[in-house]
Formats: C-alpha cells, structure tokens, sequence
C-alpha cells in the first residue's frame, strides 16, 4: 500500500512539476526568406527573356527532301500568346500540301486546316493559346511539321507569310526568316 502510494505522489508531483505544453506559431519575416531561381526542365530558362515587345520569330527548320516529296517543320519563337494562324508558304503553288500535323500548334488543341496550295489556318474551338516560348532553341518551338510534294526545282528560298492574332484578335508583328533549300 505504502508503494502505491509513493508512487500516486511522485506521478502527482512530476505531472505538476513539467510546463504546460503549447503551441508555438511560426512567424516568417519577409526579409529571411531565401530567394532561389531553379531552372526546371520544360520551365523558362536563362536562355529566354520574354519581351512582349518583340515580334514573333517565324522559319522553317527540319527540312527534309526525298525525290519529290518533302517534310519540314515550322517553328514559331514568340513572346506573347498566341491565339490563331494564317500562314502561307511561299512561293505560292510550288508544293502541293498533303498534310499539317503535330507541334506546338497540336499539342496546345488547334485545329489545323490546310490547301493544296500552302494556306494553313491554326486555331482553338475552346478558345485556347499557345503559350510563350521557353526557350529560344528553334528545334524546341516546332509550329507544326508540313509533309508536301512538289514536281519542280526551286532555286529561291522559301519564305513563310503569316498573319498571328492576339488573344484580343488583333494582329501581331512578326519576322519571317527565308530558308534556302541545300544552305
């Protein structure tokens, strides 16, 4: 009995003995927050500073010929969204377009429509965009990839011709890079 006790008291007095617990709140101070860039891959990189002043970049790159046939990609480097395309492939009628698939276009919903004669018209049903580049690696800013035919030895370069709209419709400016065929 003595034992019990002894041993009621000395839980009694250690139970009393300790703080009561609580629980502290965390104050960060803005001025102790560490700040660090981590570049991710697919995220923006140093390579690209966006400039929503700058025009978007336009050319050909990829660009792949096998008897009459040929396979290229468009790619686009732009700064701000992008909400539709019209684009044309000059000279007029020297391909005759069989198909426009892939890229960022695709990858971003558009609905790619295409002539024989080198229109393409890029847009979103749902009134999507493509985003801004991420980089300025043209291999990484695909457009989409145009499979064509031609019959014909072209000696000038070919040169992309598009109109870029806004996500308010507005026209965008641009700059289009000719490509010479065998350079």
């Amino acid at each position: 009995m003595k034992k019990i006790i002894l041993s009621l008291t000395l839980l009694f007095v250690f139970s009393s003995a300790q703080e009561p617990r609580s629980d502290k709140s965390i104050n960060i101070v803005k001025e102790t927050v560490v700040q660090k860039i981590v570049d991710i891959k697919g995220g923006r990189g140093p390579s690209l500073l966006i400039d929503p002043s700058r025009p978007i970049e336009v050319g050909i790159t990829s660009f792949k010929q096998d008897s009459s046939s040929y396979l290229f990609s468009v790619y686009m480097i732009n700064h701000q969204t992008v909400s539709g395309i019209q684009l044309d492939i000059q000279p007029n009628n020297f391909f005759i377009v069989d198909e426009v698939y892939g890229g960022r276009a695709e990858n971003n919903n558009f609905a790619l429509h295409y002539n024989k004669s080198g229109r393409i018209l890029g847009f979103s049903m749902s009134g999507g965009f493509i985003p801004e580049s991420s980089s300025l690696d043209k291999s990484k800013n695909i457009l989409f990839n145009v499979e064509a035919t031609s019959y014909s030895k072209l000696d000038i370069p070919i040169i992309i011709a598009p109109i870029f709209a806004d996500k308010d419709a507005q026209r965008m400016e641009f700059i289009s890079i000719p490509f010479e065929i065998g350079k």
